[in-house]
Order: C-alpha cells, then structure tokens, then sequence
C-alpha cells in the first residue's frame, strides 16, 4: 500500500523500490522480528514498528543512518543495546515495554525527544544528564532516585509521574527547562529544591502527601500553571496571590478550609479547582460569586 512518496505500508512494498522509502509506518503487524533485507531501507528516515510482537531491538536498523525517527511502542524489548547509541535518531518512542536498564552511553545520543513511559526502570546511567532534549517522558517507571547530576540536564519539559520517587538531587538548583511533572510520586515533603528553579513555568506535584508549602516558592516568579491536587494542604500561603502570570491553579483534593483573599490578585487567572477540600459551602458560593471574574472558570465540585 502506498499513498504518497516515500511512504510505505509493508516490508513487501517497501523493498520493491527500497532506495524510494522514506517513511514505513509499521504498526500492529504482528512482526516479531525484521527481515535481512531491512538492511536495503538506506534512505529510511522514519519508522513506526509500535505494538507488534519484537522482544529485541533488530539489529537490522544499525547501518541506517538516515534513521531520525523511531517508534517502537507496545513491543516486549527489555533492553537497548549499546549500538544503538549510534544511530541518529531525534525522535525516539519506547512507551509500553520492558525495558529495565538503559546502555551507559545512552546520554550521547542526539535525542530531542524520548518517551520512555510505562517500562521497568529502576535507574539511569549517569550519562542520561549529557542529553539535549526537547521532551523528556519517564513516567509510569519504578525510579526511586535519579542521578545525583540529573537536575544539570538540558530538557524544556520533564515528566516523572508514578515513580516511587521521595527526593530529587541537588543538581535541580541547575534545571532551565519550563515544566516539571512529578505526580504520584513518594514524597512526604514538598521538594524544597524546585524553590530554586528560576524559570519553571509548569510545575505538577500531585497525589503525594505534601502538607505544606514553603515560603521561598515565591521565587519561582513565572509559574503559569501549578498543580496541587490530591495532596494533604491545609492551608495555602499567601503569596501565591503573588503570581502575576499564574492561569491554571489546582487545589482539588486536599484537606483546605479556606484561601487567602490574595487569590483575587491574580489577573491572568481562567481555572482554579478547589473541590473535594473542607471548606463550607457558603464559603464555596462566595469564591465563586465574588472573588474572580466570569472569565475564570472555578470547579469546586
């Protein structure tokens, strides 16, 4: 099957006219390994191998160079090798599989984005901190800590949710991407050293059992968004009224019986959730009645 130029459909196809094929979309083909002739792709740039049956990386791919895409999502692959640091892959899925360790020299590739999501890893090579990458997907693994230089690591956007995670490093006092999400991890206190990431614009940190916030959260004067749910805040400090760029804030699902009036400062505000606390429900209609305006959408259900 082929739809336009250089795009194929299946192996057969493909290595008809193997020099013409730039993209192979693969997916759901039962494959459990790759042919020897995969090896005539030469000029492949893209592929998407996602949910078929491989339990190893096919060492077919080593000679394409041309390769800057992979996706290989929904396979049973517990281990990269380490020749696969050496291809030029950008973009790189690995969501849903088994993977339980990563090569030393994984940090050396030229990723800008990695989706490692729902595998087994416990840990990372030291070198992971040496990647440049645009995105960065770790969730749904079993990290109980990162490397002690992760924070250093240059990543516009980090997600750790649902790891077993009870601190981060010293090394984030480093980070200068923009969003961090870290729900579900194991922590009992608010990480004190995100207070010191200057220009996180997103921070999520929910269903843990944070109780307070610290003061010097302040700092981080370009929060947009910050989630706060499912956690066990009694009260919220009064500075949060103090972040003049903040739009999304979520409170739901703590224990709050009330907020502070400074909350009305915030003019670029357009959603707040606050269901599921112990505040009163006269307390509710006047949040909603009086204190932002009919441009902010305020949940408390």
């Amino acid at each position: 099957m082929k739809k336009e130029k250089g795009v194929y459909y299946s192996i057969e196809e493909g290595l008809k006219n193997s020099e013409d094929v730039t993209v192979l979309i693969l997916e759901k083909q039962g494959l459990e390994r790759l042919p020897k002739e995969f090896e005539q792709f030469v000029n492949l740039r893209e592929l998407d191998l996602e949910y078929n049956k491989l339990t190893e990386v096919p060492e077919e791919l080593k000679n394409l160079k041309n390769l800057v895409l992979l996706e290989f999502g929904g396979n049973q692959i517990s281990e990269i090798p380490d020749w696969f640091c050496d291809l030029n892959i950008e973009i790189l899925g690995f969501k849903e599989n088994n993977i339980e360790r990563l090569p030393e020299r994984f940090g050396k590739m030229n990723l800008k984005k990695l989706i490692l999501s729902r595998n087994r890893l416990v840990k990372l090579p030291d070198s992971f901190v040496e990647l440049k990458i645009f995105y960065l997907n770790l969730s749904n693994n079993l990290l109980t800590k990162l490397p002690d230089n992760f924070g250093s690591i240059e990543s516009f956007e980090i997600n750790l949710n649902n790891n077993k995670l009870t601190s981060l490093p010293y090394s984030f006092k480093d980070y200068n991407g923009g969003g961090l999400h870290l729900n579900n991890n194991c922590f009992d206190s608010f990480p004190d050293i995100l207070c010191e990431v200057k220009n996180l614009c997103f921070l999520s940190i929910q269903n843990t059992k944070i109780k307070e916030i610290p003061d010097e959260l302040i700092n981080c004067k370009d929060l947009t968004v910050l989630k706060l749910g499912g956690n066990e805040l009694i009260n919220l400090p009064n500075f949060i009224g103090d972040f003049k760029w903040l739009e999304e804030l979520d409170l739901e699902d703590n224990q709050l019986t009330s907020l502070p009036e400074t909350l009305k400062n915030l003019e670029r505000l357009t959603f707040i959730d606050i269901g599921g606390n112990n505040m009163k429900l006269e307390q509710l209609n006047d949040i909603i009645d009086n204190w932002f305006s009919d441009k902010v959408d305020v949940w408390c259900n």
